[in-house]
């Protein structure tokens, strides 16, 4: 207990108590006012709080990392720089911000992607970041903190280069570390120690900087820099000189212009309250605002709920709706609306976890919503957030309509009659609507956040082949384009004009083979198993997927704190899978159908044909059926037990279990629809454990739930996952 030490030494009579450490400056403000006679001194920061025996210190470590930013501006080969950050405080972002300064003044062109991982210590997540920041042809790294270990051990394994900070890290790797910017506390220390002998307990703020020694660039022999320890000699005295300023000023947003964005997906409606689908919620999310915006670290922030209150027993949420918000119709969004979007999000959106906590909707006054809760909801504000939560025009859908049955509404299927096909309440009007052509949204011009959006208008061209919507993102053609295979995939990354973003977090799909549990074939476990265990999973990801996906064996994607990986593997076992196959009545042999959803090659039609060629070794015959589209693949889950047997899928977690896994599994979630439980798979253990880990408020708790789950869904298969 850090507080509990410092106030000790301080009663034991020490002259000088040192806290390092910004994290420590709430309880050093409180504690020094009892100890008059004692100097205290913390870092990294400037504030002394006001108090005369308190001394602050800080290291100017953006002036080193304008050094190491230029230098390796100069160095890259790439264009292209990765940064892995601990928590956006600090010298650590002081650092990082110097760097991307130093690397735009050397040369505008190279591309400085930053990524925090909001932790100064874990390591594996460093290195996650790192292997993007990799994927996406970084070929120089840099962080800063302790958990950078992480990331240099990536660097190491992939030849890229390092700059180091805080400490000499050549020892790292010596043909990988260029510099690094080292600390010399003792410099401002001394000073404080000096002070309080001639009677001088605080008051100032000091910093260690590269003109008074604080800070030293060491540079590393064993790596030839070239040029580039010519720049970083020049722009160390222009600094010193005071010639350079080392101040990140990020670029801001420009207003106007129109973004058009390639899709191969085709959506089967435009309100993702009441379906899922990326090619939904991506229009969707704009036509329609939402209660909270998520940040990078999945914490909440205001949108139409300016503000909100939790009760101490997290059972009770009051929000407070912004003032003066509209619809497109020019109606007012009240918390009339958001009780009825609530409603219909709960009885029609497949995820049904969402909501499941909820007990009633209190609106006291229009621009008030309390929600009461029967038990804690982990996931509440996620299921709050931006492609979950639209808020929807009561006038118009209120009409009749039963609850339960909005997903045909007119405003959900862009078919309202007068000036507009659908009204919403977000930053961008629809205007034209043709799910195979293109989507067209213009801006609001009475959206409630002032000077937004930044845009006039989006267009989303429906282009199902992927190989003409990376020709078109090459060409200039379309600004943005959704999803990759592999050989795309590589071949955006070498190209510098093209950024590619791999890191998906915890909301990415999850790559699976699903089985129909209700079909007679597929609902014997001994057959799921047989083909389970004829697939090389290692095969499909470093020969199909080219290395650039991550195992699956856990039914909750690896990013998360609640994956588990020691689960049934059902490594590649032909003589195993023919004997299970026999004992199911099939040693004669077997004929199945294998469905996929058109999209990316590798992720989905070259897989099932390659599980249909594994599976032809143990004398299953498999027919891979194409559907035409997203749609078309759709429709199977709509035809009866009989209908498909497995297919190719992709469930998306959402950030949480509870809303991207638990629809998947819970029995009351086998309904007629798509991306449900349409594995028809039911187990009542499952159930307690999901509906368990939905409320559980301890993270231990409900990482053992998880893990459970995860224990026993791998051995029974409704899934085999893949990556």
């Amino acid at each position: 207990d850090a507080a509990a030490a410092v106030r000790d030494y301080a009663e034991d009579g020490y002259d000088l108590v040192i806290a390092h450490g910004s994290q420590y400056g709430g309880f050093l403000s409180e504690m020094a006012p009892d100890f008059p006679d004692t100097a205290f001194a913390w870092g990294t920061s400037g504030d002394t709080f006001g108090l005369d025996n308190v001394s602050a210190y800080t290291a100017s470590s953006d002036q080193g990392g304008y050094v190491m930013g230029a230098m390796a501006a100069a160095m890259t080969k790439s264009h292209t720089i990765g940064v892995v950050g601990p928590i956006e405080v600090g010298d650590a972002k002081l650092y990082v911000d110097g760097f991307v300064a130093g690397a735009a003044a050397q040369d505008q062109g190279v591309s400085v992607n930053v990524n925090y991982i909001m932790s100064f210590s874990d390591v594996a997540l460093a290195a996650e970041a790192a292997q993007a920041h990799i994927a996406n042809r970084a070929d120089i790294l840099t962080g800063t903190a302790q958990m950078v270990v992480g990331a240099t051990g990536v660097a190491a394994e992939h030849g890229a280069k390092w700059f180091g900070t805080q400490s000499n890290q050549t020892a790292l790797g010596e043909d990988m570390v260029v510099a690094s910017q080292v600390y010399k506390w003792e410099v401002v220390l001394q000073g404080i120690v000096d002070g309080i002998a001639a009677g001088d307990l605080g008051g100032e703020a000091h910093d260690i900087n590269l003109g008074n020694g604080g800070l030293v660039i060491e540079f590393n022999d064993g790596v030839d820099a070239g040029d580039a320890r010519a720049i970083a000699d020049a722009a160390i005295a222009a600094i010193i000189a005071g010639g350079v300023d080392t101040t990140y000023t990020p670029p801001q947003p420009k207003s106007g212009g129109t973004l058009v964005q390639a899709s191969t997906q085709v959506g089967t409606g435009i309100n993702h309250g009441v379906k899922s689908g990326v090619a939904i919620g991506n229009p969707s999310s704009k036509i329609f605002a939402s209660l909270v915006h998520l940040d990078p670290n999945w914490d909440p922030q205001p949108y139409l709920a300016e503000s909100w209150e939790v009760s101490d027993d997290a059972l009770t949420v009051t929000l407070h709706l912004v003032e003066g918000a509209t619809f497109h119709d020019g109606e007012p969004i009240t918390s009339a609306d958001v009780k009825f979007s609530i409603e219909v999000v709960k009885n029609n959106h497949p995820f049904t976890g969402m909501w499941g906590a909820l007990d009633s909707i209190d609106t006291p006054d229009d621009l008030t919503v309390v929600l009461n809760l029967a038990t804690p909801h982990p996931a509440l504000w996620i299921a709050m957030s931006d492609v979950l939560m639209p808020i929807m025009p009561k006038h118009i859908m209120d009409d009749g309509t039963p609850i339960g049955e909005m997903t045909g509404h007119p405003n959900n299927t862009a078919s309202l009659e007068g000036d507009l096909i659908a009204v919403g309440s977000g930053p961008f009007v629809l205007k034209e609507w043709d799910a195979t052509q293109k989507i067209v949204l213009e801006a609001y011009e009475d959206f409630f956040i002032p000077d937004r959006p930044y845009l006039d208008s989006i267009i989303y061209v429906i282009v199902p082949d992927e190989d003409a919507a990376l020709l078109g993102l090459e060409s200039g053609e379309y600004d943005t384009a959704g999803y990759a295979s592999v050989l795309n995939e590589q071949k955006v990354l070498n190209n510098p004009d093209v950024v590619s973003i791999p890191y998906a977090g915890g909301v990415g799909a999850l790559n699976h083979l699903q089985f129909n549990m209700a079909n007679d074939v597929m609902s014997d476990l001994r057959v799921r198993q047989a083909i389970a265990y004829t697939i090389d999973r290692d095969y499909v990801i470093n020969t199909l997927h080219q290395g650039m996906t991550t195992e699956l064996l856990g039914g909750i994607y690896p990013d998360s704190p609640f994956y588990n990986p020691n689960v049934e593997r059902y490594d590649v076992d032909l003589d195993k899978a023919r004997e299970l196959l026999a004992e199911a009545g099939y040693a004669d042999g077997l004929e199945l159908r294998i469905h996929y959803i058109p999209g990316p090659n590798e992720q989905q039609r070259n897989v099932a044909e390659y599980i249909a060629a594994a599976l032809s070794e143990v004398g299953v015959d498999v027919e891979v059926v194409n559907s035409a589209d997203a749609g078309a693949w759709v429709g199977i889950f709509f035809g009866g037990p009989d209908a498909w047997q497995m297919t190719m899928t992709a469930y998306f977690n959402w950030g949480d279990p509870v809303i991207g896994v638990q629809r998947a599994y819970v029995c009351d979630n086998i309904k007629v629809s798509f991306f449900v439980n349409n594995s028809a798979y039911c187990n009542e253990r499952v159930d307690e454990l999901l509906y368990a880990a939905a409320v559980e408020a301890d993270f231990d708790a409900r990482k053992a739930l998880y893990d459970e789950f995860q224990e026993i869904t791998a051995i029974e298969l409704p899934f085999y996952n893949i990556n």
